[in-house]
């Protein structure tokens, strides 16, 4: 049984549309439909996630002046963090994928941090840092240190050191990929 179709005038056509033309053109807009959904929620994801770090990378001056007013300025900044959470929340409620996307990442985020980031003093060095353990794989370590240093005459300075272990071998000669210490200095 097919239903009546409108021509471009605004009057019912003779013609009448063919179920198999519907359910094709319905498939054919969920699949997008879902496809554009899927999209808005991984850019949601990397928004909560990726994004923030190549920025910390690409823009570090930035990153540590930003750093800097949010603990110069607490309230605003909990008030900020506060209003943009309720924000997001509201928006992923209201069938926003990229809203829904940062809601997943932040919380995927906040659930590696707890299991992974941890902060460690260093009173031989006469500093401290943020250690990101087993990541990008088991007994790597990514730091975000500062501490007295050989490569600045022992003086105090911010750096990172990481070490990224080969797969499979987390300890023991041979078994690092990647070993920079002190960098930039």
């Amino acid at each position: 049984m097919g239903q009546e179709v409108q021509s471009s005038n605004g009057q019912a056509d003779s013609k009448k549309a063919d179920p198999a033309q519907n359910s094709e053109w319905s498939l054919s807009w969920q699949v997008n439909a879902s496809a554009n959904f899927l999209v808005g929620e991984v850019k949601g994801v990397a928004d909560a996630t990726v994004t923030p770090v190549l920025n910390a990378v690409e823009h570090p001056i930035q990153t540590v002046e930003g750093i800097a007013n949010a603990v110069e300025h607490p309230v605003d900044t909990a008030k900020a963090i506060a209003n943009g959470a309720v924000d997001t929340v509201k928006a992923a409620a209201n069938g926003d994928p990229r809203a829904f996307g940062q809601v997943v990442g932040t919380v995927a985020a906040v659930a590696y941090a707890a299991e992974n980031v941890r902060p460690q003093s260093y009173p031989n060095a006469g500093g401290g840092g943020v250690n990101i353990l087993n990541t990008p794989t088991t007994g790597s370590r990514i730091g975000l240190d500062v501490h007295g240093i050989p490569e600045a005459g022992g003086a105090v300075r911010p750096h990172i050191d990481i070490t990224i272990k080969k797969p499979g071998i987390p300890s023991g000669p041979g078994s690092n990929l990647v070993n920079i210490k002190h960098w930039p200095w």
